[in-house]
């Protein structure tokens, strides 16, 4: 082979292995600098539980100042059923009742405490059953000045009429122990029973008869 022949062969292998070595250069240096690359940083999040995100759209849904407890808008429920059954049944039992009962709302029993010069004041009485007997009642009295006592003024006018029933052996033989006569309204003295009918105005009492009580 001639020296021409070799040297451009070298030539040709000299210029294959400079392609070679830039090419090889280059991949090397690719390479390192995907290695210098810095990384892009993760930061962890955290997962947020049911409860948390479920108060988070509850707290993002809600308008300032509008704020309802689940409770709020329903109807009260009754605390005594029977006060829907009854209406008036709470205010009786309420109400301030008097130890006593009026014998009627026309007839009124009392003791006379003053007298005037067409009325006079009463003491009321009041009947209660008898501890004796069942079909009985009794007639009592307050203590006088006592928060029981009840004073109620009676009026007459020149139509009432008076009656004197004078009652002997307390009366236990019915009839038979009380003497009947005419009275006028003088014959009202203090510290007598009366027994009055009529009716009462405005609080007072208006009689139509008065029976005046004398026992002996």
């Amino acid at each position: 082979m001639s020296l021409k022949i070799i040297f451009q062969t070298f030539k040709k292998l000299s210029a294959v292995s400079l392609i070679l070595v830039l090419v090889l250069a280059s991949l090397v240096g690719c390479g390192e600098a995907a290695e210098k690359a810095p990384l892009p940083s993760a930061e962890p999040i955290a997962a947020q539980s049911p409860s948390e995100e479920n108060a988070t759209h509850s707290s993002e849904g809600a308008e300032p100042g509008n704020e309802s407890s689940p409770d709020e808008g329903l109807p009260a429920e009754p605390t005594n059923q029977g006060d829907l059954n009854n209406p008036d049944q709470s205010d009786t039992a309420s109400a301030p009742q008097n130890a006593f009962a009026p014998q009627s709302d026309s007839e009124l029993d009392g003791t006379v405490k003053t007298t005037g010069t067409d009325s006079f004041v009463v003491s009321q009485s009041f009947t209660m059953p008898s501890e004796n007997s069942e079909s009985s009642e009794i007639m009592v009295a307050p203590a006088e000045g006592s928060e029981d006592e009840v004073l109620i003024t009676v009026h007459t006018t020149g139509d009432t009429a008076y009656f004197i029933h004078t009652v002997k052996n307390g009366g236990k033989n019915g009839d038979s122990d009380v003497e009947k006569t005419d009275a006028g309204f003088g014959d009202i003295q203090e510290k007598v029973s009366v027994n009055a009918k009529g009716h009462y105005e405005d609080g007072d009492f208006w009689a139509d008869s008065i029976i005046i009580y004398r026992f002996v």
